[in-house]
């Protein structure tokens, strides 16, 4: 009866440890106090947002925090990973797919920063395109400067069938419908796009939506080459590792416009002033429900952590660096933190008590 006993005390303890959150409870607290504060000038026109911070190489997901104001009420936070958010299809997954299907990162487009597709019934703008934005923009700089450019080069490369792009964003880890993860084929895909109209719009997102997690798990493949699920409990065994998201060179391309991105481009508050730190990173604003409201996105990776940080206001000029300046804090936070509390210390020797001499 001992022996049973003793027995089934292990196996409880092994899953209690093993059921024990992967979640790090001082980064949590951290990226709340540094989301509160960088938002607070913009209270008033903010409605909500997100931090997601995992290990680069298992996936295991040490913060995921989930803001939402209710007006005078205040905010509420959770943890799920079930939330979307619109119009943010990366134009660097766009970018992969596109040299997925022979493109050359040189190639140059010419954009006058505006393009109306009567076939399709759209008009897409750049975002400097008041500004001039004209001339020859490669691919490889259409995914930060000309959604143009971008989407010329879909309409060749891809031309002009949903099916196409469908099937080589796929190989990115990044699917235009929830059904498409289950597509398997060439063939597949066009048995279920064949009668979709060529809407490159939905390519960039507008008329799409990701799961935030989608978004953060496509950076964090950028970061190791391959695909994972992400994981928030130790008992958690569904680890599964796809085959690798995209051609090496190609993610190799990416990683290097990322870290140009943050070091030179749009993505330059996301960067920190601690030495030898290098943050490769990708910015992207939205348009989901016209011009009132927008939602901004920044994700990147460091050499251990991939941190993805969205929030969603009322239109306002200041919101593409807000994601920019949390991730920067946190990245901060997560270098700069001293492991020495977590050192083992002497216990000493070891001396038996009275009774059991």
């Amino acid at each position: 009866m001992k022996r049973i006993l003793i027995v089934f005390v292990l196996v409880n303890s092994i899953i209690i440890a093993r059921s024990q959150s992967l979640s790090d409870s001082e980064l949590v607290q951290y990226c709340k106090k540094v989301f509160y504060e960088t938002v607070l000038p913009h209270e008033a026109e903010m409605h909500s947002g997100s931090i997601i911070v995992s290990e680069t190489e298992s996936a295991n997901v040490k913060a995921l925090i989930n803001f939402h104001r209710h007006g005078i009420d205040g905010w509420s936070e959770n943890n799920s990973f079930a939330y979307y958010i619109p119009a943010l299809n990366s134009p660097l997954a766009l970018f992969l797919a596109l040299l997925d299907a022979g493109a050359d990162p040189d190639e140059p487009f010419y954009t006058t920063g505006v393009l109306l597709d009567e076939q399709a019934g759209v008009l897409i703008r750049d975002w400097n395109w008041k500004h001039g934005g004209v001339g020859n923009i490669t691919l490889s700089h259409s995914c930060q400067r000309s959604r143009v450019a971008l989407v010329e080069a879909c309409e060749k490369w891809f031309s002009r069938s949903m099916a196409t792009a469908a099937y080589h964003l796929s190989h990115t880890g990044i699917y235009l419908g929830d059904e498409d993860e289950s597509l398997t084929d060439y063939q597949s895909y066009c048995d279920r796009y064949w009668d979709t109209q060529w809407q490159p719009l939905a390519l960039l997102g507008d008329n799409d939506r990701l799961k935030i997690i989608q978004i953060h798990m496509f950076t964090s493949g950028l970061a190791n080459g391959k695909l994972l699920m992400p994981r928030m409990e130790e008992s958690d065994s569904s680890v599964v590792i796809y085959d690798p998201m995209a051609n090496p060179e190609h993610i190799e391309i990416v990683r290097n416009s990322m870290l140009e991105n943050v070091e030179y481009g749009l993505s330059k508050k996301a960067k920190t002033c601690i030495e030898d730190v290098q943050v490769w990173g990708f910015s992207n604003v939205s348009e989901p429900n016209g011009a009132y409201e927008q939602s901004s996105l920044f994700t990147g990776f460091i050499e251990k952590y991939t941190i993805t940080v969205t929030v969603n206001m009322f239109d306002n000029s200041l919101i593409r660096i807000v994601p920019q300046k949390i991730a920067s804090s946190i990245i901060s936070f997560l270098t700069n933190r001293k492991i020495d509390k977590f050192k083992e210390t002497d216990i000493g020797t070891y001396k038996p008590h009275r009774a059991e001499k």
